[in-house]
């Protein structure tokens, strides 16, 4: 039960019971989430737009403009009645207006009783679900400066008799799915995983529960087992989350300006240590990340791409959309050698992507500074890099990176090449204004038309290769020839370069050639 803590009530001189939640354990909840995100701006607005009706009213009848639009509608809806206004008494006609006069008196009162109950309800519905020693709470935030929630509904760890998980007929996303809550006081609770609104705070949720419940309460299964239908489809729905709160957040930024040490996201989560380099395609920072359920902090590294702030959704919302799509494609790769995405999330119009924190030289840092490589280095370099792409284009679909150069490959302090960037943020901006974006030096003729392949990755591997014997940066749109800068570079080595970077995709070397060209230059027979 190291997770859960345990919360004291306030003496309060009234009935109602009041409890201070820390805001890590104040998971944010809000029952029919969705139909809340629409309703809640509605309502906001609505005493602005209530005031400004009565204002324009106020200014018709001053200019005695209301007259005659009054006569316009008066004309416009009585006309059509006319015929029935000058026609004869009907004794069933007129009994017939008389019932429905009657009756509407109590439809029209048991309408505003219904929508006084609703509002009442939806007035008393909770906001957050504190995680305590001795059980779940219910609870709406009263005082959030104090963190102060009053309980609507609490649910002790040891009076829980049944968990079960709730598929509704015909959804297909997990955040639909009800977390059935049974006590033995006879009812029960459906949490809605999509209601949790936070999803970071969901697996603190569903650990909460496993610590928490009884065994017994998930009957003949375990609560891993349980509950890895909701991990199984955790990225998604985080990444949909990206574009939710992308289209819910105002079309304006807040900071203008690079973010600076000392500052804080997600509400404390990370926090800024410094700048470690910028490029075009974003800025990436130092920072800590702090798991303040684990009590850990942990370095990561943090890749901000700045989204385009448009006032029309359908953009905003499509370029979210596309930035997901790459992300949840980082999510599932899984590689000794290729960074590992943590987390992504989106705050002030900027997306973020958590990466894995590696220590080193890049290659080209490594050359820029201590000048080219030997051939053995080389192809001791070459080796790994092709264990990388055959990982990536082996999967499927196969991955491109398209950006396969010497900056966003990484020499560890334990001499191993690691990949550590992705092209997410090319995605985006090719979207966006139709430009091909990358290093130039190292991109195969085709990606200049926009139709990467994974022949594109190997052509940018032998500019790659290139730039390590030489120390020069390649020619765009070259057949590379290092031989004729260096000539003591051997000629097997020499021809392994140019078979890569051949202009024609289709003449180009495969993997399995590079492997065998390796392993004749002096490598290892194979690239794991």
């Amino acid at each position: 039960m190291s997770t859960i803590f345990s919360v004291s009530c306030m003496q309060m001189p009234s009935k109602d019971r009041f409890v201070s939640i820390p805001e890590e354990f104040a998971i944010s909840y809000c029952p029919n989430a969705e139909f809340e995100r629409i309703w809640r701006p509605v309502m906001n607005r609505a005493p602005y737009l209530i005031c400004g009706f009565i204002f324009m009213i106020g200014i018709l009848g001053y200019f005695n403009l209301l007259d005659p639009i009054i006569l316009f509608l008066g004309h416009l809806l009585l006309a059509p009645l006319k015929p029935l206004l000058q026609a004869a008494p009907n004794p069933a006609i007129a009994g017939t207006i008389d019932l429905i006069g009657k009756m509407s008196i109590w439809v029209y009162g048991a309408a505003g009783l219904y929508v006084a109950h609703l509002s009442i309800v939806r007035a008393e519905k909770p906001t957050h679900i504190g995680l305590t020693n001795t059980g779940l709470v219910f609870t709406q935030l009263q005082k959030p400066a104090h963190g102060y929630h009053w309980i609507t509904q609490s649910i002790p760890w040891n009076q829980i008799k049944g968990i079960s998980i709730v598929r509704p007929k015909g959804t297909k996303s997990t955040a639909d799915y009800r977390i059935r809550i049974e006590h033995t006081r006879g009812t029960g609770v459906n949490v809605r995983y999509g209601d949790l609104l936070i999803p970071a705070q969901r697996d603190v949720f569903l650990h909460a529960l496993k610590l928490g419940a009884p065994e017994a309460a998930f009957g003949n299964t375990s609560a891993d087992e349980m509950f890895s239908v909701f991990k199984a489809a955790k990225s998604t729905e985080g990444f949909t989350e990206l574009w939710l709160n992308e289209l819910a957040a105002p079309s304006k930024r807040e900071k203008l300006t690079p973010l600076t040490p000392g500052m804080v996201l997600q509400s404390g989560e990370y926090t800024i240590t410094r700048k470690l380099g910028t490029g075009g395609q974003g800025i990436v920072y130092l920072a800590t990340r702090t798991n303040k359920v684990r009590g850990t902090v942990e370095t990561v590294a943090l890749k901000e791409f700045v989204m385009p702030v448009f006032p029309d959704a359908r953009v905003r919302k499509s370029v979210a959309e596309k930035f997901q799509a790459e992300a949840q494609m980082l999510s599932r790769i899984d590689h000794p050698q290729i960074v590992k995405l943590h987390d992504v999330f989106v705050e002030d119009h900027r997306a973020y992507l958590v990466m894995e924190r590696i220590t080193g030289k890049t290659l080209k840092r490594l050359v820029d500074d201590g000048g080219r490589l030997n051939e053995r280095d080389v192809i001791a370099c070459a080796q790994q890099m092709c264990a990388i792409l055959q990982y990536l284009h082996t999967q499927d679909p196969p991955v491109i990176h398209r950006d396969f150069t010497p900056d966003n490959l990484m020499l560890s302090d334990e001499n191993k090449i690691c990949l550590i960037d992705f092209s997410v943020a090319q995605q985006i901006e090719i979207n966006i204004t139709g430009s091909v974006v990358g290093k130039h030096l190292y991109m195969a003729p085709e990606q200049f038309r926009g139709k990467a392949t994974v022949s594109s990755d190997i052509y940018s591997f032998g500019a790659t290769l290139a730039f390590l014997l030489t120390g020069e940066e390649p020619e765009a749109i070259a057949v590379s020839r290092p031989s004729e800068q260096i000539p003591t570079i051997s000629p097997q080595l020499d021809a392994l370069v140019s078979g890569c970077t051949a202009i024609d995709e289709t003449k180009r070397l495969t993997l399995s050639q590079i492997i065998e060209l390796l392993a004749k230059c002096g490598a290892p027979a194979s690239a794991g």
